[in-house]
């Protein structure tokens, strides 16, 4: 067989000096996707300093082989784990180690950005650590879930998946205890809606978000009579 050299100028290249993974690509038996999250992972094995020739051809063939049974996601997990599955005695604790090290690299990762698109919408993008993402996901998935089911039963064309997702998203956000969010200056964290009581009473009324016209952006009276559902309400 032969070796695997990874590190070469292009991922074209380095599939190609793998003989197990360019045969199952051949065949077939591997998708492309597939082929380089091994060969990634083979990379970071033979970068590994107690790692010997023998470890990398056997987790080569390990990869392979189990490719067949596992999404690209679930691959490149086995990738990290390959050592230790090949000489658990050598290479658990370094895999402790290495996961550690992950997971602090994940926390300074963390990030959350929020911006106001000025049309009645809020951006925001971030990184999580996995365990949260993954939560996170769980729980706008959950949100998500009843309302594509009440579409279908309706018999009515679904929205995109991220749509749902969105609505879902929003329906965790409005499910919130008050009460248990952290205390700022003594009261729970809040949002200031500023509406008169003649546009709270009109059918289309309208309030703003903030503390004035100015600075404040503006909604409709209806989301603002459902958002006090839950609120302090000052005259």
């Amino acid at each position: 067989m032969a070796g695997y050299r990874g590190g070469g100028p292009g991922v074209a290249q380095r599939i190609h000096a793998s003989e197990l993974v360019s045969a199952g690509l051949a065949a077939g038996v591997l998708s492309e996707a597939k082929a380089i999250v091994i060969t990634k992972a083979l990379d970071k094995i033979e970068a590994d300093p107690v790692a010997t020739g023998e470890d990398l051809v056997l987790a080569e063939k390990l990869l392979v082989d189990y490719a067949d049974l596992a999404t690209a996601n679930e691959l490149q997990i086995a990738g990290k784990r390959a050592l230790a599955k090949i000489d658990p005695d050598r290479f658990e604790e370094a895999e402790a180690k290495a996961l550690l090290a992950e997971e602090e690299r994940a926390q300074h990762k963390t990030a959350l950005r929020v911006w106001d698109n000025h049309d009645g919408t809020i951006g925001f993008d971030g990184v999580l650590p996995t365990s949260i993402g993954m939560r996170f996901k769980k729980h706008v998935e959950a949100w998500a879930q009843p309302r594509k089911q009440q579409l279908v039963e309706k018999g009515a064309p679904l929205p995109p998946w991220e749509r749902l997702m969105g609505q879902g998203f929003a329906r965790l956000i409005e499910t919130i205890d008050p009460a248990t969010l952290p205390r700022h200056g003594g009261d729970a964290t809040v949002i200031n809606v500023v509406i008169s009581l003649e546009e709270l009473r009109k059918e289309l009324g309208t309030a703003t978000l903030g503390y004035d016209e100015t600075n404040g952006t503006t909604i409709t009276a209806a989301e603002a009579r459902r958002m006090a559902c839950n609120a302090t309400i000052i005259p």
